[in-house]
């Protein structure tokens, strides 16, 4: 990107005074008004020489420094002009914007302030401020439609406005895909989740049958009563008693015979 740095040159203005010997006291205050007028810019004529000096050997930050006071004492567009290039090259392009765009409005003709509106484009868009730059350049054009420098950054900063937007457009398709992914990352977890759930209710159901079964005693002795050792005991002497009932039976002959076996 070129940068029009080209220091604006000093001029000397000579003041004649006539006085006219009548009109000697009347006119005294106004001799002495541009008498100070002159130091004043005699001053800021040298700030701004020293200050191209110490441009010319790239100390910037001297430059900027007798610019600042050059701006002080005439509080010129050539100063404010100068200064923005010092500032431009010191990295502060804010700062130099403002320099630039004072510089441009002060300025009588259409090429400083074409000059001054194409640095402060220059200024704006190392801000990454592409269509502030892009208006700057249009307006150095518009005040110079000679000035090709102009016209080429005007197409550079197009280019990048473009790619800015191609690159944000990106940007929000990926950040859209990434939205998307996340969801369904998200709505996979839950079914998975649900799933797991349910398999442990069931599991649990499962578990617990298991436990109610277990636990179920057989119907068969549910209403047996272990026998304690005395009536055991009793049992065994009926027992034995019916027993002699029965073998004296069998000695007095009472016994009943089995029924014959047919034959056929």
């Amino acid at each position: 990107m070129k940068h029009k740095s080209q220091l604006h040159k000093l001029y000397t203005t000579c003041f004649k005074f006539k006085i006219d010997s009548a009109a000697q006291y009347k006119n005294i205050f106004s001799i002495l008004l541009l008498l100070c007028m002159f130091n004043t810019n005699a001053q800021s004529d040298k700030a701004l020489k020293q200050g191209n000096e110490a441009y010319k050997k790239e100390k910037y930050t001297d430059a900027e420094t007798n610019y600042r006071k050059s701006k002080e004492k005439s509080n010129s567009a050539n100063s404010s002009y100068n200064l923005g290039n010092s500032l431009y090259k010191q990295n502060k392009y804010e700062e130099a914007t403002k320099e630039f765009d004072y510089s441009a409005s002060k300025s009588k003709s259409n090429t400083d302030k074409s000059n001054a509106l194409y640095n402060k484009g220059n200024a704006q868009l190392k801000s990454q401020q592409i269509e502030d730059a892009i208006q700057s350049y249009k307006q150095a054009i518009k005040l110079n439609p000679a000035d090709n420098d102009a016209k080429e950054n005007l197409i550079k900063a197009k280019l990048m406005q473009k790619q800015n937007e191609q690159q944000q457009k990106q940007q929000n398709k990926d950040q859209n895909k990434d939205k998307k992914e996340n969801e369904k990352e998200k709505q996979d977890n839950k079914e998975k989740n649900q799933n797991q759930d349910q398999n442990q209710d069931k599991n649990k159901d499962k578990k617990d049958e298991q436990q109610n079964g277990n636990n179920k005693s057989d119907p068969s002795s549910q209403d047996a009563k272990p026998k304690d050792k005395n009536q055991v005991n009793q049992t065994l002497e009926m027992i034995n008693r019916e027993e002699q009932k029965v073998l004296e039976k069998l000695k007095r002959g009472n016994a009943k015979d089995k029924k014959p076996t047919k034959d056929w």
